[in-house]
């Protein structure tokens, strides 16, 4: 099943995103090592990434799993 997050490329919606992230990490019992490796990398790439996306024309970020 895919389960998508549409949010404003915004750096204070992260949380948001980590909890969406994390709740589908959680239904699958995906260990906390790993999702806390997951949690990292979402950060990164969603505080990179989103100034980039505020300056093009679209700025929600569809998130999927």
């Amino acid at each position: 099943m895919i389960k998508e997050l549409i949010i404003e490329a915004d750096r204070m919606n992260l949380p948001q995103v980590q909890m969406f992230i994390d709740e589908q990490l959680e239904a699958v019992d995906c260990p906390m090592t790993t999702q806390i490796a997951i949690d990292v990398a979402v950060e990164e790439l969603f505080v990179n990434i989103s100034p980039a996306m505020l300056t093009n024309r679209e700025k929600e970020l569809p998130w999927c799993r």
